[in-house]
């Protein structure tokens, strides 16, 4: 788990959750990296992992129910050849609105078998066969930013 001082305060040093006489005297938050696009109306730069035991054919509507919209990421391991179609087109479209035009969907399969549905729900698509990952695999980096 990854948190910054924001866990603690505000922008304007609020106590966020009553807990800010906790943080650690030596938390420091970290420099803005090259290719960052931090948007302040969203987040200060925290990072928010979501992990939901349920299917991702719903992680939409969980995330709504969280007051999520939009996501900047998504990995997924799901062997898309091997669920029903429905299935597999419903992960991805929902997968698709949640990231919008400027977030990734990152995608780990063992087959090149739904690439092309995977192709209509994603503008860009590059893939590689990784031969470190037991079993190999090919990865999939998948996005819907404008040309």
């Amino acid at each position: 788990m990854l948190f910054r001082s924001s866990l603690f305060r505000t922008g304007d040093g609020r106590d966020r959750f009553g807990i800010a006489a906790l943080q650690p005297g030596t938390l420091r938050d970290l420099p803005v990296f090259r290719g960052d696009a931090i948007d302040p109306a969203r987040s200060a730069g925290d990072l928010c992992v979501q992990v939901c035991a349920a299917s991702a054919a719903d992680a939409e509507a969980i995330l709504a129910g969280l007051g999520i919209d939009r996501v900047d990421h998504v990995l997924s391991g799901l062997p898309l050849s091997s669920l029903p179609t429905a299935v597999s087109d419903a992960i991805l479209t929902g997968t698709a609105r949640l990231l919008g035009e400027h977030g990734r969907f990152i995608l780990f399969q063992y087959s090149r078998y739904r690439r092309a549905m995977i192709a209509r729900h994603f503008r860009h698509i590059t893939s590689r066969h990784v031969l470190a990952n037991l079993p190999p695999a090919y990865v999939f980096a998948c996005d819907n930013r404008p040309d």
